[in-house]
This record gives C-alpha cells, structure tokens and sequence, in this order.
C-alpha cells in the first residue's frame, strides 16, 4: 500500500509536487501489476535472481530455485504459462552455482556460472538444447569482478581471458582469440560506435602498451596513445569520454576527438595531483555528466561538452567538503535524474537541466531526514533506483519508515505529479521494460521473493521506446534493433522519434519493418543527397518522423558540418509513408533497420521510439512525446 505521513488518502505536496496514491484507485491499479507466477510457493520465496534481461525479441531469461532443483536458469514471456525453468543445467552435485551477470547480445544472453572448475561462460537462447557452456574449455574467472569487460560487439561477445581478447558466436566452435592478437591488462573494454576502445598491446605495437582502437582484426587495430589506460568509456557524438589518472593531474576526464591522433585532458578538476574521480559518466544529448570532487566540494554531479570552459560543477548541493553523493545518473530527454543525499531530505529524486537553477529536489518523498528513493546505492542496484521507460521515470521509493521497504512509483508526464503503484515490497529488483510489460523483482513478507509485470501500455499508453546504444558498422552491414508488442488491435497513424548519433548522417539509410506482415518502410535515404553528394555532414539526428508534417527529412537536413543535423525534436515526413502499416495489427516485432551506406564514418543508435493510435489503445496524451 502506498501511504503518506498524516494521512493516506490525500493528495500530499512534498516540495515542490504533489503526490498522487494510486491505490486510491485500486481497481486500475491491480489490473496493472501482477505476480507472474509464484515459483516457489512451498516456502514462499524463489530467492537467488539476479538481474532480470531481456536475453532476446521473445524471453527475458533469469535465476531462481523452486525449491528442488536449486538456483537454475528460468525463462519468461511475462505470462505464468510462458515462465518455465530451462534446466537444471548444473546437475545434483551438492554444489548449487548461481547464474549471475547476464548481458544480452543479439538473440542470446550470455551470463557466468561458478562451480568446482571456476568462473565459465555459458550462453542461452531460452531454449533447453539452446542453453549450455560458450567457453568450453576456456575458463574466464578473471572476468568475475570486471563485467564491463565482457561487452557486446558486432553482434559477438568480446571479453578478456589470461591476458587476451577473444570473441564469441556463442558456440564452443565459435569461442575464439581474436585475430589481431591483441593482448590485454585485465582493464575494462569499450564498445564504442562500432569499435573496441581497451589498454593493451598487439603485434603492431611493438610490445608498447596502451590505449588500442580494434575492430578485432590486424589491419584494423591501431595504437591511439602509449600508457593510456581508459576507464568508464563513453561515447558521445563522435567523442569517446573516460576516466584517466597520470601523476600530474590524479584521475581526470579525458577525451578523444573523431580523427585525432592523441586523447586531451578534458579539464583538472582538482587541480595538481589530487584526483577528482570522475564517476557513473552518463550521456545526455550532446553532454556528459558525471560525478566528481574539487578542491572545494565533496561528490557532487558535474557536466562537460567535451571543453575546458563548458565542464562544470552543476550545483554544489551539499555545501562545502560534504558530499550529496549523486548516484543512479538517468537521462530523460533533455534533463538528468538521480539521486542526491542530504542531511535534511536524505536520499531523495533530483532533476537538472545542466543549470544550477534548474537542479532541484522532485520532491521529499519520505518528508524530513528519512530516506524515500530506495535501491540507489552504488553497483547493480542503482540500475533499478530510477528507471526511463517509454521516455517516462519509474521509482523506487517510500513515504515512511514503518513496514515498507518500497513502493513502485510513477513520475507523471507534467514531472511535478507522481504516481504511487499498487504495489509495495521489502525490496525492488531492476526494472526491465519488455513486450509492452515492466518486469521486477521483489520481496513481499507473504510470498517472499516472486517476479512481477506491470502492463506500461495501460499505464503510458501507445508508444513503446527501445533504448540499443547499438554501434552502426562502417561497413555497409545492416543494424536491427527490434522491438516486441503484445496484441492490443490494430495499428493506425504511426509516428517515429529517432535519437542517433553519426559523424555523417547523410551516409544512413534507415527503415522500419514489421516482421510478422512484412511491410517496411523507407524513413530516410541518404538525407541531403540530392544536393550534394555526400549528403548531410552533420553528427546528431534527433527528430520525429510523421506523414503529417509539411517538410521531408530527406531533403531538409543541414548539408554544412554541425552538431545538429536538423532542429531538435522537429517533425519530418518519412521517405516512405508510414500509413503503410495502417490496420496491422501491432502484435509481433517491429524492426528499425540502419545501414551506414558510405564508408568512413560510424555512429551509434541510442533510442527510437513508435506512436500510433487504434481503437484498443489507452492515450495519455504522451503519444506526442
């Protein structure tokens, strides 16, 4: 039950918004969040998941114990039927490994197992004969406390093993070094508009260790800079970003420009050998943000545009050398939201717009020194502190200190109102949007530990968003990001929001295509080529794309080299016209289809977004984003 202080059924101001209960309306809410299945009913708790992932278009897979094959890999559609155990896939040794730190790659969900013969590698694609050891019989324990080294590339996964890159297809067949023999020091690697960012060496380097630019092959790995190492690598339009330290200057933000032969000190924070500790680097349009301490603050969030002068301290929320410790760093369009602690709110929900008058507390949830934002604590949990879902903010927290760890919020459309869910647990698991559901885990004291859906097409509407941050090849090779809808009617008047980043827009050739039907069709070619032949040289396409609107996207990009390749968020007709899809239904995959069509650049698609209408959907306005 979401409860307030004083009361529980009013409307409360806390800050600066008012805070709506949803249970109030407790016939909405309960056909809104549901338990999907109970796996564990004999001693009410399924115990051992680890963070859900959505493993392909069709199953989100996870761990859990049903209490007689202990912890094993399960699957789930977001039905009780559809949430079935794969296999017990580690046998009745007496020794129960855990599968833990799952990443998705393309159609498959990789994820470790520890047993007696160390850290492995296994693989899944939901399926019993689909799931078993990648890495037969390379064991991978050096990777168990560095997961952002094993990262998604190419449609592959690349990770470090005694030393060295390797890439893997998901077979055993297919585990292999990669060919350009690039040897590593056990650091993190970057998968970065379509290339591997990583500290290492490789034949061509001649024994020198340092930052390495590979797409896995010879020909195309090439020292960037001798002994630089890159931590938390971040690419934004063409700009990587990372953490750096030299004696000189401690750990600083570093970055390097598209085409530069050398990486530059983005700027000394604190100035001289103290470090900064540059921290949790988050994209936001054209920024970055991230946590850092000077000379004269403790932690607190920063911003940089990749310039000396344009990289700041946002707001010193904490007054002088205490820190508000900012965690949970989520990008919403145009605004960051986080968590922020003080001693008078505790650790509450905070939103900026890159200004210290625009940086505010949402509102004081749990009202006085208490904590309300839950789950946003340093590592894995601060994933499912604040969610962007369908371009809209998910929470967790509470009003008091008695009974209820947390409740599943909603930040309303206007970001003044929130909506309390039917829903409150012990503790919340990450949030992971998938087939028109909101899937968590969480602990209720009546039936312990269980998974959860919400339905987000009831709650926002219809539009569904797909966050990649897939790197776009420069090599004519087809990126697809796919998208699966549940059946709710038929399709009508859709509109496209897309967000991608590219140092040439005028070399991409982007579709959408409903797989089930067949039907695609064309939103750009090329833009700008038909009045030059490169086309539009600029980075950043962020638009919406609508058979309504009066200009054509195609022919009205900004042929000149800038950041902006059209006006932000500006409407544009397709190539083609998306009433092609009118009266199909919306139930399958939906595939956004990018092709880099000119070599010599590369990108990365951050988010698309579809909008429709039809006689079954709910609206709430939000359709327009």
């Amino acid at each position: 039950m979401c409860r307030g202080p004083g009361s529980e059924r009013k409307r409360l101001r806390l800050g600066t918004a008012v805070v709506a209960c949803l249970w109030l309306f407790a016939s909405v809410a309960q056909a809104q969040v549901q338990p999907v299945r109970d796996i564990n009913p004999d001693i009410g708790s399924s115990r051992n998941y680890t963070d859900l992932l959505v493993a392909s278009e069709d199953i989100v897979v996870f761990s859990a114990d049903d209490g007689s094959t202990g912890p094993a890999l399960w699957r789930t559609d977001g039905t009780s039927a559809g949430t079935t155990l794969v296999a017990d896939l580690f046998g009745p040794s007496g020794f129960f490994p855990v599968p833990e730190k799952a990443i998705g790659v393309g159609a498959l969900a990789y994820f470790l197992v520890t047993d007696a013969l160390g850290s492995q590698l296994w693989r899944s694609d939901g399926s019993v004969a689909g799931s078993f050891r990648a890495t037969t019989p390379v064991l991978i324990s050096d990777v168990v406390d560095q997961w952002a080294g094993l990262v998604p590339y190419r449609g592959l996964l690349a990770f470090e093993y005694a030393g060295n890159l390797w890439l893997s297809d998901g077979l055993t067949t297919g585990t292999l070094l990669a060919p350009a023999q690039i040897q590593l020091s056990n650091l993190p690697i970057g998968s970065v508009d379509d290339a591997l960012y990583l500290y290492g060496t490789f034949p061509g380097a001649l024994g020198t260790y340092g930052l390495l630019h590979s797409d896995s092959s010879p020909a195309g790995t090439a020292l960037v800079q001798a002994d630089v190492a890159p931590f938390e690598p971040l690419a934004v339009n063409g700009r990587l970003y990372f953490v750096y330290g030299v004696p000189t200057t401690g750990a600083e933000l570093y970055a390097l420009d598209a085409g530069a032969a050398s990486v530059r000190l983005v700027k000394d924070i604190y100035a001289g050998f103290p470090t900064s500790n540059p921290q949790h680097l988050t994209r936001v349009e054209d920024r970055v943000y991230f946590t850092a301490t000077d000379a004269t603050t403790g932690e607190e969030l920063w911003v940089s545009d990749g310039s000396e002068a344009g990289t700041y301290r946002v707001k010193d929320i904490v007054p002088g050398f205490n820190s508000s410790s900012p965690r949970a760093l989520t990008a919403v369009a145009s605004s960051l939201y986080f968590a922020a602690t003080t001693a008078a709110t505790g650790t509450e929900l905070w939103r900026t717009d890159g200004t210290d008058a625009g940086t505010a507390m949402v509102f004081d949830l749990n009202p006085g020194s208490s904590t309300g934002l839950t789950g946003a604590s340093d590592g894995f949990a601060s994933r499912g502190a604040i969610a962007l879902v369908n371009g809209r903010v998910f929470f967790q927290g509470r009003t008091d200190n008695f009974g209820v760890g947390a409740n599943l919020w909603l930040l309303e459309a206007d970001g003044q109102t929130a909506m309390c869910l039917d829903y409150s647990a012990l503790s919340l698991g990450a949030l992971v949007p998938f087939n028109g559901q909101l899937l968590f885990t969480g602990t209720r004291q009546s039936d312990g530990l269980e998974l959860y859906s919400a339905d987000l097409l009831s709650l926002l509407g219809n539009t569904w968003c797909s966050h990649p941050e897939s790197g776009i090849a420069d090599d004519a090779s087809l990126l697809r990001s796919a998208a699966l809808l549940p059946d709710r009617g038929n399709v009508y008047a859709p509109v496209l929001n897309l967000d991608i980043g590219h140092a040439n827009v005028g070399d991409l050739k982007i579709a959408l295509r409903h797989r089930e039907t067949g039907t695609s069709v064309l939103l750009l070619d090329r833009p700008g080529t038909g009045a030059t032949p490169n086309g539009c040289a600029s980075d950043l396409i962020d638009i919406q794309l609508s058979d309504g609107a009066a200009a054509t996207a195609n022919d009205n990009c900004t042929l000149t080299e800038q950041r902006l390749a059209y006006p932000r968020n500006a409407s544009y007709r397709p190539v083609q016209s998306l009433s092609a899809f009118n009266g199909e239904s919306l139930a399958g995959h939906w595939d956004l289809e990018v092709n880099d069509a000119v070599s010599g650049n590369a990108g990365t698609l951050h988010q698309w977004c579809l909008s429709w209408s039809g006689p079954m959907m709910f609206s709430d306005g939000f359709e327009s984003l």
